[in-house]
Protein backbone atom coordinates (compact mmCIF):
# COMPACT_ATOMS: atom_id res chain seq x y z
CA UNK A 1 0.00 0.00 0.00
CA UNK A 2 1.72 3.33 -1.29
CA UNK A 3 1.13 5.66 2.05
CA UNK A 4 2.29 8.78 0.33
CA UNK A 5 -0.55 10.37 -0.68
CA UNK A 6 -2.37 9.89 2.39
CA UNK A 7 -3.79 6.25 2.38
CA UNK A 8 -4.33 4.22 5.48
CA UNK A 9 -5.82 1.10 6.07
CA UNK A 10 -4.72 -2.36 7.21
CA UNK A 11 -4.37 -5.38 5.09
CA UNK A 12 -4.57 -8.83 7.13
CA UNK A 13 -4.54 -12.92 5.70
CA UNK A 14 -7.68 -14.88 6.89
CA UNK A 15 -8.83 -18.58 6.55
CA UNK A 16 -10.40 -17.32 2.92
CA UNK A 17 -8.25 -14.60 1.49
CA UNK A 18 -7.87 -11.17 2.80
CA UNK A 19 -9.32 -8.81 4.87
CA UNK A 20 -8.73 -4.48 3.78
CA UNK A 21 -10.02 -2.53 6.60
CA UNK A 22 -9.56 1.14 4.49
CA UNK A 23 -9.43 4.18 6.90
CA UNK A 24 -8.76 6.78 4.33
CA UNK A 25 -8.12 5.86 0.61
CA UNK A 26 -6.04 8.69 -0.49
CA UNK A 27 -5.76 10.91 -3.33
CA UNK A 28 -5.88 8.59 -5.89
CA UNK A 29 -7.79 5.08 -6.14
CA UNK A 30 -4.76 3.21 -6.84
CA UNK A 31 -2.94 3.72 -3.13
CA UNK A 32 -4.78 0.96 -1.57
CA UNK A 33 -3.73 -2.39 -3.29
CA UNK A 34 -4.04 -5.80 -2.16
CA UNK A 35 -1.33 -7.80 -4.34
CA UNK A 36 -1.07 -11.78 -4.09
CA UNK A 37 2.25 -12.61 -6.06
CA UNK A 38 2.65 -14.67 -7.71
CA UNK A 39 -0.02 -15.48 -9.61
CA UNK A 40 0.57 -16.83 -13.04
CA UNK A 41 -2.73 -16.83 -15.59
CA UNK A 42 -2.71 -19.36 -18.37
CA UNK A 43 -3.92 -18.58 -21.74
CA UNK A 44 -7.54 -19.59 -22.44
CA UNK A 45 -8.61 -20.07 -19.06
CA UNK A 46 -11.90 -18.00 -17.50
CA UNK A 47 -10.87 -16.88 -13.91
CA UNK A 48 -13.83 -15.86 -11.52
CA UNK A 49 -13.04 -13.60 -8.92
CA UNK A 50 -15.48 -12.68 -5.85
CA UNK A 51 -15.62 -10.72 -2.74
CA UNK A 52 -17.60 -8.42 -0.85
CA UNK A 53 -17.49 -4.92 -0.29
CA UNK A 54 -19.29 -3.29 3.17
CA UNK A 55 -18.93 0.44 4.28
CA UNK A 56 -20.65 2.43 7.49
CA UNK A 57 -22.31 4.82 4.28
CA UNK A 58 -22.70 4.69 0.49
CA UNK A 59 -19.40 4.31 -1.39
CA UNK A 60 -18.52 3.70 -4.74
CA UNK A 61 -15.50 2.08 -5.32
CA UNK A 62 -12.86 1.03 -8.25
CA UNK A 63 -10.95 -1.88 -8.25
CA UNK A 64 -8.46 -3.75 -11.54
CA UNK A 65 -7.09 -7.19 -11.82
CA UNK A 66 -3.73 -5.99 -13.70
CA UNK A 67 -0.15 -6.73 -13.50
CA UNK A 68 2.01 -5.42 -10.27
CA UNK A 69 4.94 -4.44 -12.94
CA UNK A 70 5.67 -3.49 -16.27
CA UNK A 71 3.43 -1.87 -18.56
CA UNK A 72 0.60 -2.55 -15.82
CA UNK A 73 -1.45 -4.28 -18.40
CA UNK A 74 -4.90 -4.37 -17.39
CA UNK A 75 -7.29 -7.50 -17.60
CA UNK A 76 -10.16 -5.84 -15.76
CA UNK A 77 -11.34 -2.60 -13.99
CA UNK A 78 -14.45 -1.71 -12.70
CA UNK A 79 -16.18 0.69 -10.74
CA UNK A 80 -18.94 -0.45 -8.71
CA UNK A 81 -20.97 0.61 -5.14
CA UNK A 82 -20.22 -1.56 -1.86
CA UNK A 83 -21.78 -5.26 -2.57
CA UNK A 84 -20.80 -8.31 -3.64
CA UNK A 85 -19.04 -8.10 -6.70
CA UNK A 86 -18.06 -10.99 -9.07
CA UNK A 87 -16.79 -11.05 -12.61
CA UNK A 88 -15.11 -13.72 -14.44
CA UNK A 89 -11.32 -13.01 -16.54
CA UNK A 90 -11.38 -14.16 -19.83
Amino acid sequence: MNTASGAAAEIVCTDHGFEAKVTKSGKDSWLVQPAYKPLKLENGVNYKLEFDVTADQDIYFSFAFQQDYGSYQGYYSKTAKAETVSFIAK
